[in-house]
Parts: C-alpha cells; sequence; structure tokens
C-alpha cells in the first residue's frame, strides 16, 4: 500500500497564517505591555496595564461592529468601539454619565476589572461625554493611549478616516492621531511582510524616518509619554530585534528608557505580528494575567472577519452563541 501526501489547500494555508499573525499582534501588545512594566515581579502572573484592557475592548468592540453591520445592512460604525470603552469603565467601576448595561462576555473576565494603572485621558473624555456620544472636541490629550490599544484594528482593512474617528474619541491632539494611524498603518503592513524593516520600509509616512535610522540612540526616539514617542520608539526597538528567540530580551530593553510602557505595547505587537503567536516566548505568554481573553478575541476576530459566525440579515448564524457573545444591537 502506498500512501500519498495530499498537498496542503491554499486558503487553509493563507488563513492559518492570518490567523498566527493577528494572535501575534494582540499576544505581542499584551507582553510588551507587561514586561515594560517597571514593577513586574519576577515570576508568577505577569499583570498587564491598562493598555491591554482597552485593547482587549478595541478589539470586542470591533468585532461587534461588524456583527451590527451584518445585521442592519449599513457600515460598522466607530461609535460601538466607543461602547466598548463605556463597558470597560463600567467593569472598572468608573462613574460616567449615562452609564451603560454590561453585555456580551469580556466585561465578566476577572482581569478587565482589577486596577492596572492609569489611562486618564481615556477616563476624561468617558467622564466628560453628557450625551451617549463622545464628545471629539472635548478630547485633546497626546499620550500614548491613543496608539497602544487601538493596534487590533489593524487586524481589518478599516480606512484612515475610520480609525480617526475612534482615536478623537478620547485624544484629539493632531500629531497624536496621526501617529496613530501611522502604527496602525504600520502594524497592518508587519501582519504581510517578513520582518519589522520590511513593515516599516512599506509604512512611507515620514514620520518614521528616524525609526528606520538604526544608528539612532533609541531614547532619543522616545522621548516621553506621548503617542510620537511611542511610535518612534516602538517601531526602532522592535526594527532592531535580530530575531524571534530573543523578543522577551528586546522588549526587557525598553525599561531603560524614559516612558517604556509608551513603547512596549507597539514593539511587542509589532513583533508578534511579523513572527507569528507560536514564536512569541511561551512561558511569557502563558504567565500572561489577560492571555486568554486577548488570545479568544484575536480568535474571534479572524472568524468574524472570514466567517460571519454571527449569519447576517439574509443568513442563519453558523454559531448560535455568536450573537450573546458579541451583541450587535
Amino acid at each position: 500500500m502506498v500512501l500519498t501526501v495530499q498537498p496542503a489547500d491554499g486558503a487553509a494555508v493563507r488563513r492559518a497564517e492570518r490567523l498566527s499573525r493577528v494572535r501575534g499582534l494582540l499576544l505581542g501588545l499584551a507582553l510588551g505591555d507587561a514586561l515594560t512594566r517597571p514593577d513586574q515581579p519576577g515570576s508568577g502572573v505577569l499583570l498587564g496595564t491598562a493598555t491591554t484592557q482597552l485593547a482587549c475592548f478595541t478589539a470586542e468592540g470591533l468585532i461587534r461592529a461588524m456583527v451590527r453591520s451584518d445585521h442592519r445592512g449599513i457600515g460598522p460604525t466607530p461609535i460601538a468601539v466607543w461602547f466598548a470603552y463605556r463597558r470597560w469603565a463600567r467593569a472598572q467601576g468608573i462613574a460616567i454619565p449615562r452609564p451603560i448595561e454590561p453585555s456580551g462576555w469580556l466585561h465578566r473576565v476577572p482581569a478587565m476589572r482589577e486596577r492596572r494603572g492609569d489611562a486618564p485621558s481615556v477616563v476624561a473624555a468617558l467622564k466628560g461625554a453628557r450625551e451617549i456620544a463622545p464628545d471629539p472636541a472635548a478630547a485633546s490629550s497626546h499620550g500614548h493611549h491613543a496608539l497602544s490599544p487601538r493596534l487590533p484594528l489593524a487586524a481589518v482593512a478599516a480606512p484612515a478616516g475610520w480609525t480617526a474617528e475612534v482615536v478623537t474619541t478620547t485624544h484629539g491632539d493632531p500629531d497624536a492621531v496621526r501617529a496613530t494611524l501611522t502604527a496602525v498603518d504600520l502594524a497592518r503592513a508587519a501582519l504581510g511582510t517578513a520582518s519589522v524593516p520590511a513593515a516599516l520600509h512599506a509604512t512611507g509616512d515620514p514620520v518614521l524616518d528616524d525609526a528606520r535610522d538604526a544608528g539612532l540612540p533609541l531614547a532619543r526616539l522616545a522621548l516621553d509619554h506621548g503617542a510620537v514617542s511611542a511610535l518612534r520608539g516602538g517601531a526602532a526597538l522592535a526594527a532592531r530585534c535580530p530575531g524571534p528567540e530573543v523578543i522577551a530580551d528586546t522588549l526587557y530593553a525598553a525599561r531603560e528608557l524614559a516612558a517604556p510602557g509608551a513603547v512596549g505595547p507597539l514593539a511587542g505587537a509589532l513583533l508578534g505580528a511579523v513572527h507569528g503567536a507560536e514564536r512569541l516566548p511561551v512561558e511569557l505568554v502563558a504567565r500572561l494575567e489577560a492571555a486568554w481573553a486577548v488570545d479568544t478575541l484575536a480568535r474571534d476576530l479572524v472568524d468574524q472577519v472570514e466567517d460571519r459566525p454571527g449569519g447576517s440579515e439574509y443568513q442563519q448564524a453558523p454559531d448560535r452563541h455568536w450573537w450573546s457573545r458579541y451583541p450587535g444591537g
């Protein structure tokens, strides 16, 4: 009897690669966030910050926006992500005007309810919105929370205007908005390229010119907690990582910078997007407090884009639980 090996299905191979990279993007973000905390314990659970929590709610809001679009016949609306941030506030016990009713599953994850550092501009925007919709005119911050939590948007082909609407709900500084749009474009390029330098080459914004210069000290690129520093410092740090076997060392090195928490999430996200989830240091990823939630959201985000498990206005849902997990109403 002769056994023959059937050729792999090309679509299945591409789907598996896409899944690995999107998981790497989100898990790498969470790992970069955790490893750059100066107070991180040497053993036990690796605690993230509000950056990881908000990135999770960005992904959840994005999925719910697409589910709503499938069933309502209209394009995904950025306000769905704003509602996700309001659910984060509810989980955190932050008092906001016209509090939102909890729904879905993410708000029930214990790691989302723990106070893990501050996100003052996001909280100020949530507290300052007297109506259900955000007030972009009141958001003028330039901090790195404009950028880091929005990186899951790279997993979909969202136009720049859509991403900008999400950003300006909490951060209205023009430089911060531009830095975030560039960071999302860079992360999107990383999902389809073989290296971070290749992704930098594919992203033509001149704001990244300094990050492309391997001779510049990282300390000159990451001067503060602003979004521009997060972009330049995070991109440069990731580009200087020689290979996946030293991802952890690369992220730990950010602790020497003035604002490691601004730089780490983008650097980790880019390295995870390029190398895939399987090349991240498993002994550290397994210790992440929010690893299960982050990985579930990454998988569900790919499922939503590829398969529409919640069905549509004209198609029955293949997954009968999808709507209760990601209500699109």
